[in-house]
């Protein structure tokens, strides 16, 4: 039935996609066992998101992953905490997240290999969420993973030192850390990526490039994977947050560049 769901999907694909399916998946701290949801424990202010691959059948010369994060994985409005505003214009700043692809665990290697990555943070008014953006491309010998393993593509560590609830004293301190955020590499669900037909322009990228020149599109481990994160077990998570549009720290600076 996987196999049969695959190449639906594949059908439907444009053409510069080539026929395979990697598939990606996140998990919080560690990749064994998978986490999705993480409730922040008392006293911890750093969470790292692992960005992983499995079912790498192909030789690949790099990847590219596109994460979004906000109040909601639809295409409807959605809303970035000050607490999570990583940007540039944002009240955290881009100091306060950042990115590794070394190996952390035997469960989830990482690809070694000489390469050059471009590590990106934007956050896009328009539609109200938190762009992220990793791309990396190998230097020289292609690589063939192990198909039977899980690989880290790289983490993201989102640092809360400053993170707190309510309205916060930007840019001393950062609000709204109580709401639930969502993280996701897709604006909609259903086991394949989909553009947002009122803004397609920030829909998802997730492909790799293989040797041959095409590119593969990577599926979704599960159905609507989303990353959810909260600070208290008893609050909403992110697929139940309610939208909504207030004026952020982020929005008033964003206005005087």
């Amino acid at each position: 039935m996987k196999n049969l769901f695959a190449a639906l999907v594949l059908l439907v694909l444009p053409a510069r996609f080539a026929a395979g399916s990697p598939t990606l998946d996140f998990s919080w701290q560690d990749c064994s066992p998978i986490v999705h949801d993480r409730v922040l424990p008392s006293g911890e202010t750093t969470s790292d998101l692992l960005v992983l691959a499995s079912n790498l059948t192909d030789a690949h010369i790099g990847y590219q992953v596109v994460v979004m994060l906000g109040s909601r994985i639809d295409c409807g409005p959605h809303e970035v905490p000050d607490a999570w505003r990583m940007d540039a214009s944002g009240c955290q700043g881009p100091a306060f997240l950042t990115m590794s692809n070394a190996s952390i665990s035997k469960a989830c290697p990482a690809i070694v290999a000489p390469s050059v990555t471009n590590f990106d943070v934007s956050y896009d008014p328009s539609y109200g969420r938190e762009v992220i953006t990793y791309l990396r491309s190998y230097q020289g010998t292609p690589q063939t993973p192990d198909p039977t393993k899980q690989y880290l593509l790289f983490k993201l560590r989102f640092d809360h030192t400053y993170a707190v609830s309510g309205a916060g004293e930007p840019p001393l301190t950062c609000g709204g850390f109580e709401k639930g955020v969502c993280i996701a590499s897709w604006p909609r669900g259903g086991g394949v990526f989909e553009e947002c037909p009122t803004h397609p322009a920030i829909g998802a990228r997730a492909s790799m490039d293989l040797a041959t020149g095409a590119q593969v599109p990577f599926l979704l481990a599960t159905p609507d994977l989303v990353a959810s994160f909260r600070t208290e077990s008893g609050t909403n998570s992110c697929a139940l947050a309610t939208p909504a549009r207030s004026t952020t720290w982020g929005a008033v600076r964003g206005m005087y560049r």
